[in-house]
């Protein structure tokens, strides 16, 4: 009779808590320092990227809607890319500025 006989857990319990110390293991290994994954990082920044650049073209998409700004089609789509690319640096670079100067 096995120790998780005895204590009245069901084989398959303790198979399912090995399981989940090895995958604690192999995300130990697979992190830096012990903190987080270099995998998890990268997604954790592409979604934070990607949910900027959603409220910025969202409320490019309000004040549009509301106040009708741009004449042309072209106008609007010159302001959503530059909504685009401002998050992809130029807001990092301003925050780094804004650092430097505090």
């Amino acid at each position: 009779m096995t120790s998780s006989t005895r204590s009245g857990a069901t084989p398959s319990a303790s198979r399912r808590t090995e399981g989940d110390r090895d995958q604690a293991r192999h995300f130990e290994e697979r992190s830096h320092f012990g903190i987080i994954s270099p995998s998890l990082a990268v997604l954790f920044l592409l979604a934070s990227f990607g949910y900027a650049i959603l409220l910025s073209l969202l409320a490019l998409l309000l004040d549009e809607l509301g106040l009708h700004r741009y004449r042309r089609l072209g106008d609007l789509a010159a302001v959503a890319a530059a909504a685009v690319v401002e998050n992809l640096g130029y807001r990092q670079l301003t925050a780094w500025w804004r650092l430097q100067g505090w």
